[in-house]
């Protein structure tokens, strides 16, 4: 609650000081500075959440989360944030006539709904966020203000409407059905109308399958893609799902989805995913244009992060994975070909060549979306193949594994194209290398680009050398699943919920997400939700 009071005063405050000032760049960096200061109010409330939530009262409690779950989700929507800015002032510095000052306080907008998104423990505040940062990405979709740019913000403006109207469906019959609309009081309610619950349910995951790019909800993403500029396709690849996807951890975590019949939705969500790794691919292998391969792309990887939500574990794992994955991406195509909207994959032949660093970066990125061993994305899609396999029907592995393998040759067939040498120049090119032809453009964006390269870099290195356990562990306690941690490594053998730690004899815990400790002997106890407890005595 905290950072979101503090970034919305700076928003306050920002628009009025738009007013009258005429620099852009002065804006953007306010704006980055308001971001930093997000940041900080995360932090400190991370440290201090205990406190900061005996301070509110009920009714905030039922409306915000104070957990770190909430703050590590923020936390990583400010640094993509972050991203999304300087990509928009790198080209603010060349071109400062084709882009408004207001773009950078649009982009804050979207933070602001994207923080509310992920902190909220109550339906009208999660839609509030949803639809904040829904129109601040129908805005800088169509900011150019050309034909192509225009056709696309129309088309999501229209499709993102019905979604969220569809969404505010499903919550309207959940409401009708428990009487409740917090997230944990709807889920704990032994309501009478179990039917009405559960086609809100259904309702309420087409309405986040939009959000998402699950097929068949998935048409907008290629002509959103193909036309807006990469600061927007930044944005809408990373700092939308992170708002979608904690509100639905939010929601698996206070067993909304867990009804006392067939879980109706969760198959949903499981049909719906496997049908976008599957489809995503095959539409992704027909592609020339780089900007729709990456488009379908993402509706693949969607389809794995739908999967790891309906395991409930490893989600947030693999949603870091693809968005540190497509920051480089954006990145080397941004400082090679500019805003053009017509790169192919013929104008990448001897990329690697003529630039190697960059050619590296964007290797490394393309073999950790396809899943090579080693590499984060291999980690992140192990974990998935592992816990949806050990707990559905191998039935989907069959469609799941081939999607997989699709996916495989086109991210490698990139690799190829990079180093691969032509004696002809491309047709787009005509005797022109993009480098020369867009100077212009992407000159004064190069430098900063190429730095945010080996910032990627070094993240993606890190990631991969670093223990896979040590991530998983991670991700399992975002997800509200809780972890073994022994002190002696030696012996990690499972526990029961409540286990006490005594002195002179290490044995394993359960460290809690959230929860209450008490010192007596050291004992931690985590008090659960009814069919939380239930999940996990059954386990």
């Amino acid at each position: 609650m905290l950072p979101d009071t503090l970034l919305f005063c700076s928003l306050c405050v920002l628009v009025l000081v738009a007013a009258f000032v005429e620099s852009r760049r002065f804006l953007t960096w306010a704006c980055i500075g308001t971001v930093l200061a997000y940041l900080w109010g995360v932090s400190y409330q991370g440290g201090h959440q205990d406190a900061l939530k005996l301070m509110a009262n009920a009714h905030l409690q039922s409306l915000f989360a104070f957990d770190a779950s909430a703050q590590g989700m923020k936390g990583f929507a400010g640094l993509v944030t972050l991203a999304v800015l300087f990509f928009l002032d790198a080209v603010t510095f060349k071109q400062p006539s084709e882009h408004g000052k207001e773009g950078s306080l649009i982009v804050l907008f979207g933070l602001l709904g994207a923080s509310l998104m992920v902190g909220a423990s109550h339906f009208l505040m999660s839609y509030l966020g949803l639809e904040l940062l829904s129109l601040s990405l129908v805005v800088l979709i169509a900011w150019g203000l050309e034909t192509p740019q225009l056709e696309a913000g129309v088309k999501y403006f229209i499709l993102s409407s019905l979604a969220s109207g569809i969404l505010l469906f499903g919550v309207s019959l959940i409401y009708g059905a428990t009487g409740h609309l917090n997230f944990v009081s709807s889920a704990m309610v032994r309501y009478p109308f179990h039917d009405m619950y559960v086609v809100g349910q259904i309702f309420l995951v087409a309405g986040v399958a939009f959000k998402l790019g699950w097929v068949p909800f998935h048409f907008w993403i290629s002509d959103v893609y193909a036309s807006a500029r990469w600061y927007t396709i930044v944005a809408l690849g990373s700092l939308s799902k992170i708002g979608v996807v904690g509100f639905m951890l939010r929601l698996f975590d206070a067993g909304v989805f867990a009804s006392n019949g067939p879980a109706w939705a969760v198959q949903l969500m499981i049909v719906l995913s496997v049908l976008s790794i599957l489809i995503g691919n095959i539409l992704a292998i027909q592609q020339k244009s780089l900007r729709r391969l990456l488009a379908y792309s993402s509706v693949a990887n969607m389809g794995f992060l739908g999967l790891a939500l309906v395991c409930k574990s490893g989600a947030p794992f693999y949603l870091a994975v693809y968005v540190l994955n497509t920051l480089p991406i954006a990145a080397v195509l941004f400082t090679e070909f500019g805003q053009y909207l017509e790169a192919s994959l013929d104008d990448l032949k001897g990329f690697g060549l003529r630039h190697p660093y960059q050619g590296i970066v964007l290797t490394f990125a393309m073999l950790s979306l396809a899943g090579i061993p080693m590499t984060p994305g291999f980690w992140a899609k192990w974990h998935v193949f592992k816990e949806f396999f050990s707990r559905y029907s191998p039935l989907f592995g069959v469609f799941i594994v081939l999607g997989t393998l699709i996916g495989t040759f086109y991210y490698l067939r990139v690799v190829k194209f990079l180093y691969a040498g032509s004696d002809e120049q491309s047709p787009a090119t005509d005797g022109i290398s993009f480098t020369q032809r867009h100077e212009a453009e992407a000159g004064a964006s190069g430098a900063f680009s190429y730095a945010l390269l080996l910032l990627g870099i070094s993240a993606l290195l890190l990631w991969c050398a670093a223990s896979p356990d040590r991530w998983l562990n991670w991700s399992g306690r975002i997800t509200g699943e809780p972890r073994v941690v022994s002190l002696d490594d030696s012996r990690k053998t499972p526990v029961s919920p409540v286990t006490t730690l005594n002195k002179g004899n290490p044995v394993p815990i359960i460290i809690p997400p959230s929860g209450f400790y008490k010192d007596g002997r050291r004992s931690v106890v985590r008090i659960l939700p009814p069919q939380r407890r239930e999940d996990m005595h059954a386990r």
